[in-house]
């Protein structure tokens, strides 16, 4: 009885002690938390042997008796650590004035205007939701973040003529965010926007131009824009940052390939534009691209690039405080930021 007692009060006294270090969230136990992940997902979904039941909704043989080829080495699927979501896409988002806002001018957001309906996503919220289902001035979209890698991009959430949901999968390719749609459960690369496995294999969703900025340079130019809330129906401290220093520092946490190809800080702030193309290839982007750190465009201003056979222009937004890329008639071209070490690792 006594060894029982003493064996509930040492699990009582470790369960307290990280309940009060995870409310704190003191940085170094954010980065011990981050890197335990790895452990976790050390090895494929399809056979981790600490994940059990992490695959229940993955089911190569299913796939396969569709007769449909992932277009990536499923094998190459890793955990994040939280199961298929467990990281709640905002499904039912509220907003409020950008100018009530609680959040500082400094905040970063995903700021979007569709005929007219201006609103920002803050990076706070993103950090732990990934995935905000909306309809922006009539459009069903999807807002997606992810928060290993970067990458910011906006989708519109309409396959086979039919409005569709977003989730996290909980998985990662390239360390990077997997979604899937809920109708046919078919998972998603977000940073190249195409079905990787499932009914919707090689399906390239249509992107929305966005845009990375700050609370403050986006009310300035959108003082009528709508802002989300943390009326998440989620218990998430949105105060807090939850990946360490994983921000600005050098470490990448999952596998990820091609890095001895990478030529800046991997967590340099670039951008990218892309078209697909009708190759199929397996584990690499096809068709054609054009990347730019933030910093060579700020510090030229404007640089012009050739892609798809046609001219288009790089210019600096000092209001906005990032990347419009244009077409030679002006126009904006939908582009995506991500941290330096993606580039090589999904692109190059």
């Amino acid at each position: 009885m006594k060894k029982l007692l003493y064996l509930f009060s040492v699990i009582l006294l470790l369960a307290l002690t990280f309940m009060i270090l995870n409310s704190s969230h003191p940085i170094w136990w954010q980065n011990i938390k981050l890197n335990s992940t790895k452990f976790w997902g050390f090895t494929s979904i399809s056979n981790n042997p600490l994940l059990p039941g992490s695959d229940a909704d993955f089911s190569q043989t299913d796939y396969k008796d569709k007769e449909i080829t992932p277009r990536i080495d499923t094998n190459r699927l890793f955990s994040g650590g939280p199961a298929k979501d467990q990281i709640p896409s905002i499904d039912d988002p509220q907003f409020e004035a950008i100018s009530n806002t609680g959040f500082g001018d400094d905040e970063l957001i995903i700021g979007l205007v569709i005929n007219g309906d201006a609103r920002a996503y803050p990076y706070a919220i993103m950090n732990w939701h990934e995935i905000v289902n909306d309809v922006v001035g009539g459009e069903p979209v999807a807002v997606t973040y992810c928060p290993l890698c970067e990458t910011n991009s906006v989708f519109k959430r309409v396959l086979n003529g039919k409005a569709v949901e977003f989730g996290v999968s909980g998985k990662l390719y390239e360390s990077c965010l997997v979604m899937f749609d809920r109708t046919s459960d078919s998972l998603y690369s977000q940073p190249w926007g195409v079905g990787i496995v499932g009914e919707e294999t090689d399906t390239v969703l249509e992107r929305v131009p966005a845009v990375r900025t700050t609370v403050g340079q986006w009310k300035e130019k959108y003082p009528d824009s709508k802002i989300l809330t943390t009326d998440t129906g989620a218990l998430r401290n949105y105060d807090q940052y939850p990946y360490g220093s994983y921000y600005t520092d050098r470490q990448v946490i999952f596998s990820v390939s091609r890095q001895d190809q990478l030529a800046v800080h991997p967590k340099e702030i670039g951008h990218i534009i892309f078209n697909h193309d009708e190759n199929k290839t397996t584990n690499r982007f096809s068709g054609e691209y054009v990347y730019f750190t933030q910093a060579e465009v700020e510090s030229a201003g404007e640089l012009s690039f050739s892609m798809n056979g046609s001219e288009g222009k790089a210019l600096w937004n000092s209001e906005l405080g990032t990347i419009d890329f244009v077409n030679v008639d002006g126009q904006s071209i939908a582009d995506m930021a991500l941290f330096g070490f993606v580039y090589p690792a999904h692109f190059k």
